[in-house]
């Protein structure tokens, strides 16, 4: 029974010291200031994400995420039906360029910038006398859109590009 009294009386030493330890702050603070025994101001800050509710700590948050927008471009060259793209560029002007680029490498000698649009889709579609292209924000949007103006001006039309350049998460 001494042996239980003993063992009791230790671990309450030890607790005690343990709440020493922490600079006589209160449960969820931390000591700020000059050491204990030295001269200076002594004070108790809250430790942060630290809730003193029955519940617990309270829960750290993530920081919100952060995304980059990402660019596509589509260049034509009408008389000579060739088509360039550029999908996934952190800027218009990257995209743009790198659009007339693949359009004058396919043989393009006439190539135009269609659509530039960030951070969306974009589709292409031809008919028997002309073609068009048109953004959305998904791919389906974008390829009704195409569709739907194409159809209005000639007849014949189908889709033969269609892609997304959506944002990238970099937090």
């Amino acid at each position: 029974m001494k042996a239980i009294r003993l063992a009791i009386l230790v671990f309450l030493l030890a607790l005690t010291k343990a709440t020493l330890a922490e600079g006589n702050c209160p449960s969820g603070y931390y000591p700020i200031g000059a050491p204990n025994g030295q001269a200076g101001p002594q004070g108790c800050a809250p430790i942060p994400g630290y809730s003193a509710s029955p519940q617990g700590p309270a829960p750290i948050t993530a920081p919100p995420p952060r995304w980059e927008s990402r660019w596509l471009a589509v260049a034509t060259d009408a008389p000579n039906g060739v088509l360039g793209t550029a999908l996934d560029l952190p800027t218009r002007n990257a995209a743009e360029s790198a659009a007339m680029q693949d359009c004058v490498n396919k043989g393009g000698t006439e190539c135009e910038i269609s659509l530039s649009l960030g951070n969306g889709c974009a589709a292409l579609a031809a008919g028997k006398t002309g073609f068009n292209v048109r953004g959305g924000e998904t791919e389906n949007e974008a390829r009704t859109r195409a569709m739907k103006t194409c159809d209005a001006a000639t007849t014949g039309c189908a889709v033969y590009f269609s892609a997304c350049s959506p944002p990238v998460r970099v937090q």
